[in-house]
């Protein structure tokens, strides 16, 4: 069973007359580099399919290659695509804008790698919902120890290929939400380590407050020394 374009459109709308069908594997390779007996770096950056999430790599792990996970193989090139072949309905998928020399990924990932269509459009089509919920479909009916995927599953899909200027203007549009949402995270992330350390300098250090100088008179508390006039309890509801 291979992923049909209608389970993408549905049947709501005719595709236009020049935009054409192919299949995945006319415009991209998948698991086209692994780490070989020549590979020549020491320490890698190695991406799991944990670090993984919904388009945003939340860490990675630099490692020497000798201690290195027995899964981290696939070299990663700019502009790969990568999706966690093992439970797709965690959406551990994500876009390598640019990779380090050294930057492996898990086995646990069909890396592709886009040959003849824009990568970034391939990459939206690929983590659409109707395509997630195909791979998930495929995976659960998968005999193994835990749902997932082999990648010609992918290979074999359709993709809706529509010419170099609309995949390149889809792609854009697409890429500049997705790039706000990555810096509205990011701000997100300051802010609360910000407000986390403010809270820990003023109510569990007692740090001076800028403006008041340091407390002068202590007082003994259930929890240790603590500035006089501090007091605890719950606070008093108000109507």
């Amino acid at each position: 069973m291979a992923f049909k374009v209608n389970e993408l459109t549905s049947g709501r709308f005719n595709l236009p007359s020049e935009w054409s069908i192919v299949k995945v594997r006319d415009v991209a390779k998948i698991n086209g580099s692994s780490i070989q007996r020549n590979y020549n770096h020491e320490w890698i950056e190695y991406i799991d399919i944990a670090s993984v999430e919904k388009g945003t790599i939340k860490s990675l792990q630099v490692l020497p290659l000798k201690e290195a996970p027995s899964r981290a193989r696939r070299i990663v090139q700019d502009n790969d695509i990568l999706i966690s072949s093992v439970r797709p309905n965690l959406e551990h998928y994500v876009f390598i804008k640019k990779a380090k020399p050294n930057t492996v990924a898990s086995t646990g990932f069909a890396v592709i790698t886009p040959k003849n269509v824009q990568p970034r459009f391939l990459y939206y089509y690929l983590t659409t919902k109707p395509f997630t919920n195909y791979l998930t479909i495929i995976a659960e009916s998968h005999t193994s120890a835990y749902p997932s995927f082999n990648p010609d599953v992918i290979e074999n899909s359709e993709l809706i290929l529509p010419s170099e200027v609309e995949q390149k203007a889809i792609a854009h549009i697409l890429g500049d939400l997705d790039d706000k949402i990555e810096l509205n995270r990011k701000i997100n992330e300051t802010l609360e380590a910000m407000a986390r350390a403010i809270f820990k300098s003023w109510f569990v250090d007692f740090d001076p407050i800028p403006g008041l100088g340091p407390h002068k008179e202590w007082q003994d508390s259930p929890l240790g020394k603590i500035p006089k006039g501090v007091e605890g309890g719950f606070a008093r509801r108000t109507m």
